[in-house]
C-alpha cells in the first residue's frame, strides 16, 4: 500500500485557491498536495492526480552596498 505525506493549504487561503482556473501539466502551487515515499508531488484535479511543484518565489535582489568616500 503505498505511503502519502499530505501537505495541507491553511484555511484562510482555500478559496482563493479554489478559484484559480485548471491548468494542465504540472501545476506549481501552494495548495492542498500529497507527497510520495520518493518525494513526487502530486495535486488531485477533476482528472485524478498529476504532478505538481511548489512556487519558489524569485529572490529579492540585495542592495549593492555603498562605497566608502574617499579621501
Amino acid at each position: 500500500m503505498p505511503l502519502f505525506r499530505i501537505h495541507a493549504l491553511r484555511d484562510s487561503l482555500r478559496q482563493q485557491f479554489r478559484a484559480v482556473p485548471h491548468v494542465s501539466g504540472c501545476a506549481a502551487v501552494i495548495g492542498d498536495l500529497l507527497e510520495t515515499e520518493d518525494g513526487q508531488l502530486r495535486i488531485c484535479k477533476y482528472v485524478g492526480f498529476e504532478p505538481a511543484q511548489w512556487v519558489v518565489p524569485e529572490p529579492r535582489p540585495q542592495p549593492e552596498p555603498e562605497a566608502a568616500p574617499t579621501t
